[in-house]
């Protein structure tokens, strides 16, 4: 039971996917949103993370492992995505983008699969996964919202502020790397 809570609380602060593996960057706030549609945002694509998590871990213990098919591996991975991702298509389109939970999905799988979790340690990698990068994307937003207020020279604004923030979070969640160890 620690273990599975290290795992959680590793993945939202230290190993978060947004500022240390550098995925799911295509949904920053460049411009002011709402904090609930970023909410939703997060949230689901959490559910979507536990969802797919053991359909990843089964395809990969019983069909990839077995039979060594390590070069098809983010190929079959990215199918297996992208069809959970379909199945739930009707709740995704008022979310947005879908290309965070892809790239977000494919880095989650292949860090379980790399790690050698099982069945509930990627389940509780997942959920921490998704719960960090919702916190961080709500931080994100929160941000980017009193930013417009700001001075800010032209060169500045936007995206390149944004990149400013996310380095200066992973700065400060990277204090957290000796705390806690994955």
């Amino acid at each position: 039971m620690k273990e599975l809570l290290l795992i959680c609380l590793g993945s939202i602060f230290v190993d978060n996917l947004l500022l240390s593996r550098y995925l799911g960057l295509d949904t920053l706030p460049d411009e002011a949103v709402n904090l609930r549609e970023v909410a939703r945002l997060g949230l689901f694509t959490t559910l979507i993370m536990v969802i797919a998590t053991p359909i990843v871990y089964l395809v990969e213990s019983l069909v990839l492992a077995p039979f060594e098919i390590w070069f098809g591996r983010p190929i079959v991975i990215l199918l297996v995505i992208a069809a959970t991702v379909r199945l739930a298509s009707s709740w995704i389109r008022p979310f947005g983008s879908f290309s965070v939970i892809n790239s977000g999905l494919l880095g989650l799988a292949l860090l379980t699969i790399g790690r050698g979790y099982g069945l509930f340690e990627s389940l509780v990698y997942a959920l921490g996964s998704g719960l960090g990068l919702t916190a961080v994307l709500l931080v994100l937003a929160g941000i980017s919202d009193e930013l417009r207020f700001s001075n800010i020279p032209e060169s500045f604004r936007g995206v390149p502020m944004i990149f400013i923030v996310v380095g200066i979070l992973a700065l400060c969640l990277g204090g957290f790397c000796g705390m806690i160890k994955l």
